[in-house]
């Protein structure tokens, strides 16, 4: 494919996000096609996720795309995306160096500031996330290229969306920790009881 496809428009980004009518599209639009690429790819698996452009770039989707897209793909797509947008709407790469944006009737933000707004934004864009993979365990049968994603390219990857750079150790009886990456299963839980381990 040689064309390149963007699942959300301008304005859409610009009417269910947080960014301002006065930025930029062309300092929008790569990040959103980044975001295409590191969250969405995986979630859908390369096969889906190529056939999903090719439609909308055919004119060619389904009713059941359509939602797909509109009602779950969006959301997530567009907080992705402003997650990667942030820190390059606020620092400018040059031709004299990284520029930080300067207004005369604004303050500055904080690089804290910013951190902290980047993780509220990603917080949002996990929730839809694991919106969007829910609606996909939730109807099988309903893309056949997400259920069959064959061996060329990224397979879907059907773990929570939720992340966090937290680790729990698990104390076990020899006084020896075991970590868990919260996507071992269900069966391992930290229960009030203590550790439970079905493995």
């Amino acid at each position: 494919m040689s064309y390149q496809v963007i699942l959300i428009s301008e304005e859409k980004l610009k009417a269910f996000t947080a960014i301002n009518d006065n930025v930029r599209v062309e300092d929008i639009q790569p990040q959103v096609i980044i975001a295409q690429d590191l969250y969405l790819q995986p979630q859908l698996g390369t096969k889906f996720f190529t056939s999903l452009k090719d439609a909308v770039y055919n004119s060619t989707l389904s009713a059941d795309e359509i939602t797909l897209l509109e009602e779950y793909i969006a959301p997530t797509l567009l907080h992705r995306a402003l997650v990667l947008a942030l820190p390059f709407i606020k620092y400018r790469i040059v031709d004299k160096g990284v520029l930080s944006g300067t207004s005369e009737t604004a303050t500055q933000t904080t690089l804290d500031e910013l951190q902290y707004l980047i993780s509220k934004v990603e917080a949002t864009a996990e929730f839809y996330a694991q919106r969007l993979r829910e609606f996909l365990l939730d109807n099988p049968g309903m893309f056949t290229d997400y259920e069959n994603p064959g061996t060329d390219g990224m397979y879907p990857t059907r773990r929570p969306a939720y992340t966090s750079t937290l680790v729990i150790p698990a104390r076990k009886g020899s006084g020896t920790y075991k970590y868990y990456d919260g996507y071992e299963g269900y069966d391992n839980c930290f229960c009030e009881s203590g550790l439970t381990e079905s493995n």
